[in-house]
């Protein structure tokens, strides 16, 4: 009986502390350098994850999910589910008519918190569409 209350203690415990949680964030994806909101440009949602050692660390992102900002500069994503413990943020992937680049990196401008609504502004480099 004993036995039986500690293997449905741990089931409990596992299955509360990995579940995913719904997640909506709202997005306004801006250029500071034009003052304006950027249209139509492509808004991805990434898990970035950190394996290996303090000295030979490695990155990786995974898209989640897309969306494509309206004629106001706003995007939505509505009840992801996301990881507790993960690592999450949004980068604009496309926009002024050409693929932006990105990396894997979450700051606190792109942070996106699971279980919570995100309610964030991102802002392209002032550099971002203007490069022949």
């Amino acid at each position: 009986m004993k036995l039986i209350n500690y293997i449905f203690c741990l089931v409990f415990i596992l299955v509360f502390t990995t579940c995913k949680k719904k997640t909506n964030i709202k997005l306004r994806v801006f250029n500071y350098a034009m003052n304006e909101p950027i249209t139509d440009a492509k808004v991805i949602l990434i898990e970035s994850e950190t394996s290996g050692s303090l000295f030979s660390a490695h990155t990786t992102c995974k898209t989640i999910a897309e969306s494509t900002v309206d004629a106001d500069g706003y995007c939505y994503f509505d009840n992801e589910r996301l990881k507790k413990n993960g690592q999450y943020a949004c980068k604009v992937s496309y926009a002024y008519g050409k693929p932006q680049t990105n990396n894997c990196t979450v700051t606190q401008t792109s942070k996106i918190t699971a279980g919570q609504n995100n309610d964030r502004i991102l802002h392209l480099p002032r550099t971002a569409g203007f490069c022949v």
